[in-house]
């Protein structure tokens, strides 16, 4: 809406391919469908909270966390660049307890995505801080999902990453 708002002569689509409860490995494996049936010239990449689950239960560490989440978002970066635009985000903030296992393990993997986003070719849109860094009032009491207002405040950071490396000054 926030895009249709600014361009509206221009046709503007979201088609959401998300998948709840995958992890970032398995999108990078679904990624190459989503992209053949859609045929997207920007895409939007939200992954890696739900792999801390699997490594916990691994008795995985927050190395393992950056090795597997920055491996599969590197892969999906790689698939989808090219013709597309690719805005990759980072982690959300996570409230300690309900659904989020290792939330001390969101900033390193941040920190690991601040750096090899841009030297993939995609642009970085820094959710985490954009919503303060931390879970209030951002994230729901399960700890790991946004709230409305956090829906509403990745959907700024998104539309201003999209205004700032997309939009074209009229000639």
């Amino acid at each position: 809406e926030l895009l249709r708002a600014r361009f509206p002569t221009q046709p503007i689509e979201a088609i959401n391919c998300g998948v709840g409860g995958e992890t970032a490995s398995d999108g990078a494996v679904r990624l190459p469908s989503a992209l053949s049936l859609t045929g997207p010239d920007v895409v939007l990449v939200l992954h890696g909270a739900n792999d801390f689950t699997a490594i916990a239960q691994a008795g995985g560490t927050a190395s393992t966390a950056v090795a597997q989440v920055s491996g599969a978002i590197s892969s999906m970066i790689r698939q989808a660049r090219g013709p597309r635009a690719v805005f990759v985000a980072t982690l959300l903030p996570q409230r300690p307890g309900g659904k989020a296992p290792r939330p001390e393990w969101v900033e390193p993997v941040n920190t690991r995505l601040r750096t090899l986003v841009p030297a993939e070719g995609a642009v970085l849109v820094d959710l985490y801080r954009a919503l303060g860094s931390a879970a209030d009032p951002y994230i729901d009491t399960d700890g790991l999902h946004p709230t409305l207002e956090g829906h509403r405040r990745i959907a700024e950071a998104f539309a201003e990453a999209i205004r700032a490396h997309l939009e074209r000054a009229p000639q």
